[in-house]
């Protein structure tokens, strides 16, 4: 009886170690622009609460949330080292998890995402978009490539993921790929860029450590975080070009955070910097996507119960590690 309630829980535990290693705090941001692309779709600066979003939305929600979390899987497998001395993530830093089954996974992810973007009414447009997409999460961590450790490089291939492919993802969900799409995205793309340059200042002890040469390696603490305060007000002004309300107030709320860190410089700054402004437009968005902030509140919640009880950790948090 006792045996078999161990086994039980030892099996539950497994199942949430490897939901965990799927890395749903970073599927906040695919999600964050799967809603926005779509947003952006309906062509309506003032759209109300959207309750209904469509089969196709929610197909390739499901879809890409996967592919993604295969990349994140991928990610985490050749930052194993960097991972144990930034002291983060712990899963496969400590041998709770496999490496051989943590690649193992990563495929079952990848080949499941694929087959549900085979499910009536998505487009191949969008199979087109996943696929580039799932291209790129590979080059970004698989050596020779490795794309996470090329300066400007590692920038760059984040703000196309995400600003970009993510978006244009949500945008197929409503209608036809159009040039007007791309343009959308340009302002998510410089918030992206932003956002990364300073992630990678918060990890400059393990990539130095490893030999990595990141943006945030290569050109230090004080440059890197002024670059990002730079591309954030171009973000600023593209959005409001555009017409982006949305985003240009995100922008404007998160400049002194940018601005502090560029001043200042602390780890505890740069690492507010890149969490609060993702925060806000995720609070802005999900006031139009009800459904959108019910989603990260259950994630949230489920995160901070699973690390606090698993690592004793406060996680997710604006300013933790």
């Amino acid at each position: 009886m006792v045996a078999g309630i161990v086994i039980i829980f030892a099996v539950i535990a497994g199942i949430l170690d490897y939901i965990a290693l799927m890395r749903p705090s970073l599927l906040f941001p695919v999600w964050l622009f799967l809603f926005a692309g779509h947003y952006w779709a309906k062509r309506s600066p003032y759209l109300p609460p959207v309750t209904g979003l469509g089969l196709p939305f929610y197909i390739v929600f499901l879809s890409y949330s996967l592919a993604m979390a295969s990349v994140y899987v991928i990610n985490q497998i050749y930052d194993v080292e960097s991972d144990r001395i930034n002291r983060k993530l712990f899963l496969l830093p400590e041998g709770i998890i496999k490496i051989r089954d943590a690649a193992l996974f990563a495929a079952l992810l990848f080949l499941f995402s694929i087959a549900i973007s085979f499910i009536p009414p998505v487009t191949g447009t969008y199979r087109v978009i996943l696929l580039l997409s799932l291209l790129l999460g590979v080059l970004y961590s698989a050596k020779p490539f490795s794309l996470k450790d090329r300066p400007f490089l590692d920038m760059i291939a984040n703000g196309i993921g995400y600003g970009v492919l993510n978006f244009l993802a949500g945008w197929v969900t409503v209608k036809p790929f159009e040039a007007s799409a791309l343009l959308h995205s340009l302002p998510y793309f410089l918030s992206v860029s932003a956002i990364f340059l300073n992630t990678t200042v918060a990890d400059i002890p393990g990539d130095s450590a490893q030999g990595k040469r990141t943006t945030g390696v290569t050109l230090g603490r004080g440059p890197t975080t002024r670059l990002a305060l730079i591309i954030l007000i171009l973000a600023l002004f593209s959005a409001l070009f555009l017409g982006d309300y949305l985003l240009a107030s995100t922008a404007l709320l998160s400049l002194p955070f940018f601005a502090k860190a560029a001043l200042r410089g602390s780890v505890e700054d740069v690492k507010l910097s890149f969490r609060a402004g993702p925060a806000l437009l995720a609070l802005i968005y999900g006031i139009h996507y009800p459904q959108f902030l019910i989603l990260l509140v259950l994630t949230t919640a489920y995160l901070k119960l699973y690390y606090k009880l698993r690592f004793g950790l406060s996680y997710p948090s604006l300013k933790g590690s």
